[in-house]
């Protein structure tokens, strides 16, 4: 069933090539008619990568109130190309996620999320059988987003993250790494322009941004860039179709990695919101 459910989209994505190439936001995305979610408020349900090197497939279950609490990771083809993932999120009585444990094969991880007046204060990394990977995540929250981490690591080396947003997107993201004598290693940036329609994960996402689960952007991101160490520069432009409620549903996304060029398609289902 999967096989051919996986057909049927990849004939889909030569069939709207042309669409997706002559449509980018901002502009008004045409409307196509979802015949699974027909809601204003949906939830990513599956979502299917198809890149040179293999198909890929993402799968979501939530709770009673729209969480996630599930999200599993595999790969459809070549089978074998790489092990399952899969995300297991718990929350607190307030609704906040306290715990994600993924396991990939025979290797089990763990993120702790902490909490002081509703607002995440410390995120905790360990892995079962590899101690010295373990760091701590600082959380800096302030207009009620978070602005900054600085990620302690085992060996004593330090992360410093900080987060800009723009009418509920995050626009900017810099990323500076220092050695244990504090001194700068690496650096990177990364900018998002985002347009009118919905992003996928609107709903679905976190509202904090917080490592291992979506985050819940306003809008769609139809470009991307992120600059690495002066050294690396990689640039993204996705064109997208959508369904009537203006959620992204097929998207064509091509990369420039310096001078190299590469594309992937994206399909997004989703299901109506509780």
């Amino acid at each position: 069933m999967k096989k051919i459910l996986l057909i049927a989209l990849v004939a889909l994505s030569f069939a709207a090539c042309k669409k997706i190439e002559d449509k980018i936001e901002p502009e008004q995305p045409a409307p196509i008619v979802d015949k699974v979610a027909t809601s204003e408020k949906q939830l990513v349900d599956s979502v299917i990568i198809v890149k040179q090197e293999g198909t890929f497939v993402i799968t979501y279950k939530y709770d009673n109130n729209n969480k996630i609490t599930n999200m599993h990771e595999s790969t459809f083809s070549p089978p074998g190309l790489d092990a399952d993932i899969d995300h297991v999120y718990t929350y607190d009585t307030q609704g906040n996620l306290i715990k994600s444990v993924i396991t990939k094969g025979g290797n089990i991880s763990t993120f702790t999320y902490t909490y002081q007046n509703g607002e995440p204060t410390l995120v905790s990394y360990s892995e079962a059988a590899n101690p010295t990977k373990a760091y701590t995540i600082d959380v800096t929250v302030q207009n009620n987003q978070v602005t900054g981490n600085i990620i302690h690591k085992y060996s004593g080396e330090s992360t410093e993250v900080s987060y800009l947003y723009k009418n509920g997107n995050k626009i900017i993201e810099n990323t500076n790494s220092y050695s244990l004598a504090g001194v700068k290693t690496t650096f990177a940036t990364f900018n998002g322009v985002y347009g009118i329609s919905k992003n996928p994960y609107l709903y679905s996402g976190n509202k904090w941004v917080l490592p291992d689960v979506p985050f819940a952007n306003k809008n769609d991101v139809y470009k991307t860039s992120t600059s690495k160490d002066d050294s690396e520069f990689t640039m993204s432009t996705i064109r997208r179709n959508y369904n009537a409620q203006n959620y992204p549903i097929l998207a064509l996304e091509q990369i420039i990695l310096n001078d190299k060029i590469s594309s992937f398609y994206t399909f997004y289902k989703y299901i109506n919101a509780k």
